[in-house]
């Protein structure tokens, strides 16, 4: 694993990765827009409520377990191949999602389970590499990355809505629609950003800064 820009000549601009960071948690954050899909999973289909929120609850389980080995997979293999996995893992759920997304086992494996773990992965590497970049604005830098995993709702919910429309009758055809057209959202942006984040190494610091 690399741990240094030499194939660069010149330390990366840091401020590029933290932008990168930013962008790949605004992605992430598709997570907390689930709302928006259950009105129209519910016309549509006639799930209940219970079956309509269950993708969001899996999602949310498997996000949090998914961290946990994102951090000893990240600290063995670095943050460019957990994020780029957990980008991957993030489109599959979503194209899933769109394929056998027509009943609840189907959506809860693809969305709650894949799609899960994909956030998990990718949620760990923009924040742990932020913080080697900005040891001496550690607080600013995660906070930047965390608004962003908050303000990703903010976005895509009224993406979310303009796409899947308000008309039941057309329910069939863009519900899968915007999911082929999240998968492919993911399956760019957040490898990219992943590719950005190049851990310094350990005895690097910011130019003026004493540890």
């Amino acid at each position: 694993m690399l741990y240094n820009w030499q194939i660069m000549n010149r330390a990366p601009n840091r401020r590029v990765i933290a932008a990168a960071a930013v962008l790949m948690q605004v992605c992430l954050g598709i997570i907390y827009a689930w709302s928006v899909f259950r009105a129209p999973l519910e016309q549509h289909y006639g799930w209940s409520k219970t079956d309509s929120i269950a993708p969001y609850r899996w999602s949310i389980l498997f996000f949090t377990l998914a961290m946990i080995l994102a951090g000893f997979w990240q600290d063995r293999k670095g943050p460019r191949l957990v994020g780029s996995v957990g980008g991957i893992l993030l489109s599959a759920g979503c194209l899933l999602a769109a394929l056998f997304g027509d009943t609840p086992l189907g959506l809860n494996i693809a969305y709650g389970a894949i799609a899960g773990i994909g956030v998990g992965f990718a949620y760990v590497t923009p924040i742990a590499t932020c913080v080697k970049w900005f040891p001496d604005r550690r607080g600013m830098v995660v906070g930047l990355a965390v608004m962003g995993f908050g303000i990703g709702s903010l976005i895509f919910a009224p993406l979310l809505e303009s796409m899947l429309g308000k008309d039941p009758a057309q329910y069939a055809a863009t519900i899968p629609r915007t999911f082929f057209m999240l998968s492919a959202i993911f399956l760019v942006v957040v490898p990219a950003c992943a590719q950005l984040f190049i851990v310094p190494p350990k005895d690097w610091k910011p130019v003026g800064w004493t540890p």
